[in-house]
């Protein structure tokens, strides 16, 4: 009993996850939104399409990009580290991509020890609901740390941990873990400028890191500015040994960069050459949060909500929500007007400050235009991170108020009920106007628009749990029994946890584990064709790109924020069938859909995937589920092949006008930025390069040559990209605009090719 009694609060956290992933732990369901997979792709939908004509019904059409980009980033990783290799490379995705570098895949995160122990599936799931135990428990401990009592800190950690932002981007299995570790990197923060001990600087330092490796680099740009600033403040009010606890401070941030590294050079090595350095286009609606969406802080689904289909808001819900529940809205706005303590004053002007970012004020306007690297074109909103953080920090210090007047001290608790009155009835005052504005329309024409109508069916609940929060701190501030008031703060708290749960359970996709990437007979068939090709879908719907990945199918497109700048050229001039390689209408998600091109041959596209009959004699039909159509492209060039002749010319657009010129000749010309110094002369027959083995960071080809060749290799040309010649190394070209080219020697020879890091 001493133990439960003791750790009470802990033991409700992990209850309170029990109860929201009930699904997870009771139905055997995995909180993956794979129910997308097999309700708006193809081939998946054909799998059911007997049962389910019009798809499998899906719970979130907006939480697609977790099974489209970070599962199967970390599943490849996991895979090959499971084989012993470095996982450096992805050569499913944009014809070939860096995947460790990919700061998104979080290779080395430390909670990926969970796959060596369960099926893939299994331990994603149960990183997520780590997460949230994690964010919960981190800003528990922290509050603990400031000396709130157990009751509060557990409310700061509920809040936290089922937050709008949280839920939000929960099944990402990045942003809430890069998130999770903040609080304890504040708690450690505290502790370093108060604790005479000398783990604290290695505590700190293994908080930044973890969150660093957690697979999202803006919520840790973030979570790391509000670490040093909270340092800094807290070193600020510091009056002795303050030089001591800096030079702490900076061994702390001194060893967390240098075990860094081995992450953070290979991503800003990809950084540097991918194409969103050039790619800064961005939307201004919905770049910002929108005025209008602070509503949702009080009313989450006022413009609908993506996961019931009704969502008529600006693009997206989930960039725009910062909802921490009603009641914790009222606490939270509690402790700005009746704490006045540093903890406040600092974690307020957090909130100031992300709410003035993250909003289009002049202030962030500013910052996006000075073009500041990184910081400029991120997206601002994803500030609700730290607003959700500081709301429940300030949050837990107002219930903390609460909590420590339920002692008889009623006189102490008078002083603090009318400010509190005040704000519910400002609220109040905020949910009978915003009735009001949906109902005009009603009350003028006495017709009510669909929009209207959405807004007020998801009213109804948020107003009613304000009635309830009203009518429960009323009480408990009158009331004179203590027994009673107790009552009624355990009835707030209850509701708080209510409105969140079902806040999250409405968001938040479950689905069954034969829902994630079934193979169809289409992609047995792929499967079952041991030749190396490449395959491209003609249609968004069908194996949208990245999935390949899971199917170890390779693929010219791909989905990322980033991807290499040599791919992105050739995918803009492909695109467009024309010697034009400036920048293309393509941002993130590249599909190539020019199936006829000899760009398509230069990459080694041997199947062509479409959504209904193709009528071209240069394809040979193989197979159809429903709609979905495979055909078998004639014209294709091998993997790795010699050529015979050379055209030098002097910068990438002088490359893509030479080889639209050549076209199909390609086969025996590559054109190269450079005179590489070979002589020309017709192929013999003797002459051949055969690739023996084709791993994910390595090519080993054998080759026959008369004469010094140059092998052109259908691979993206890239910085990681290392080449040997009989274990002698050797200098890798860009050829044919943005191609692999190796010179090898007269003679039988091993070419190794290898992505490596550096």
């Amino acid at each position: 009993m001493k133990f439960f009694r003791n750790n009470l609060f802990i033991l409700l956290q992990i209850f309170t996850a029990v109860i929201f992933y009930r699904q997870f732990f009771f139905l055997g369901k995995l909180p993956i939104p794979a129910d997308t997979i097999v309700g708006l792709y193809h081939p998946y939908r054909d799998l059911f399409s007997a049962d389910y004509p019009s798809g499998i019904p899906f719970r979130n059409f907006l939480i697609t990009d977790p099974v489209r980009q970070q599962y199967v980033w970390r599943k490849l990783a996991v895979d090959q580290l499971k084989q012993g290799l470095l996982p450096v490379w992805n050569p499913y995705s944009f014809a070939g991509t860096p995947l460790l570098a990919n700061f998104q895949s979080a290779v080395f995160y430390p909670l990926n020890i969970l796959y060596l122990f369960l099926p893939f599936s299994l331990a994603w799931s149960w990183q997520i609901v780590l997460s949230t135990l994690m964010a919960g428990m981190a800003m528990y401990l922290f509050l603990r740390n400031l000396k709130l009592d157990s009751p509060a800190a557990f409310i700061g950690g509920v809040i936290y941990a089922y937050g709008g932002f949280a839920i939000a981007w929960l099944e990402w299995n990045t942003l809430l873990h890069a998130a999770a570790w903040v609080p304890l990197a504040l708690l450690a923060a505290d502790k370093l400028t108060t604790d005479k001990g000398r783990k604290w600087p290695l505590v700190l330092s293994a908080c930044l890191l973890s969150s660093f490796l957690a697979g999202h680099l803006q919520v840790f740009i973030y979570g790391f500015i509000l670490v040093v600033s909270y340092l800094s403040y807290r070193l600020i009010r510091m009056e002795k040994s303050r030089s001591k606890h800096v030079k702490k401070a900076v061994l702390s941030f001194g060893i967390f960069i240098l075990l860094s590294l081995p992450q953070a050079l290979p991503t800003l090595n990809f950084i540097l050459n991918s194409y969103r350095t050039a790619d800064q286009s961005q939307l201004s609606e919905g770049f910002f949060l929108p005025w209008q969406n602070l509503i949702q802080f009080l009313v989450p689904d006022f413009f609908g909500n993506p996961a019931t289909g009704n969502y008529f808001g600006v693009w997206n819900y989930g960039e725009f929500i910062g909802f921490i529940g009603v009641g914790g809205l009222v606490l939270a706005i509690s402790s700005i007007l009746l704490l006045k303590d540093a903890t406040v004053r600092f974690f307020a002007a957090v909130s100031l400050i992300c709410l003035l970012f993250a909003l289009p004020t002049p202030a962030a306007a500013l910052i996006r235009n000075l073009n500041i690297p990184f910081l400029s074109s991120s997206q601002p909103t994803r500030l609700l991170f730290l607003l959700d953080l500081s709301l429940s920090v300030l949050a837990a210090l107002a219930f903390q108020r609460l909590h420590g007047t339920v002692s008889g001290r009623h006189r102490a608790l008078s002083v603090s009920g009318r400010p509190l009155l005040f704000i519910l009835n400002g609220m109040a005052v905020l949910f009978f106007a915003t009735w009001l504005l949906v109902l005009v329309p009603a009350i003028t024409s006495g017709q009510l628009p669909p929009p209207n109508q959405i807004s007020l069916r998801n009213l109804i609940w948020p107003t009613s749990v304000f009635m309830l929060v009203y009518i429960f701190l009323v009480l408990f501030i009158f009331l004179k029994t203590e027994y009673v008031r107790k009552i009624f703060l355990w009835l707030f708290v209850v509701l708080i946890i209510t409105d969140l749960l079902r806040f999250g359970w409405k968001f938040t996709s479950f689905s069954e584990p034969g829902y994630l990437y079934p193979e169809s007979r289409i992609i047995k068939e792929l499967k079952s064709d041991r030749s190396l090709f490449r395959i491209m879908s003609l249609d968004r719907r069908i194996l949208p790109p990245n999935f390949s990945v899971v199917h170890g199918l390779y693929d010219v497109s791909g989905y990322d924020p980033l991807y290499l700048t040599n791919f992105a050229l050739y995918a803009a001039a492909w695109d467009r069938q024309k010697p034009d390689i400036s920048p293309s209408a393509f941002n993130r998600i590249v599909t190539p859909q020019a199936s006829d091109s000899f760009l398509a041959d230069l990459l080694n596209v041997k199947y062509i995937l479409s959504y209904g009959i193709l009528d071209n004699p240069n394809y040979s039909f193989i197979i159809n589920e429903g709609e979905t159509f495979l055909y078998r492209r004639q014209d294709f060039f091998p993997r790795a092949f010699l050529v015979n002749r050379q055209v030098v010319v002097n910068n990438a657009q002088e490359a893509i006008e030479e080889m639209y010129d050549l076209g199909v000749n390609l086969r025996l010309t590559a054109v190269s930025e450079g005179d590489l110094g070979l002589a020309e002369s017709p192929l013999a027959d003797n002459e051949s390069a055969q690739i023996t083995a084709y791993l994910p960071n390595l090519i080993k080809i054998k080759t026959a040559a008369n004469q010094s060749r140059l092998l052109v290799l259908s691979e993206i040309h890239n910085p990681f990209m290392k080449a040997t010649v009989d274990t002698l190394p050797v200098k890798v070209h860009r050829v044919d605009l943005s191609l692999t080219g190796i010179i090898v020697p007269p003679g039988n020879h091993e070419i190794q090719v290898e992505w490596k890091l550096l």
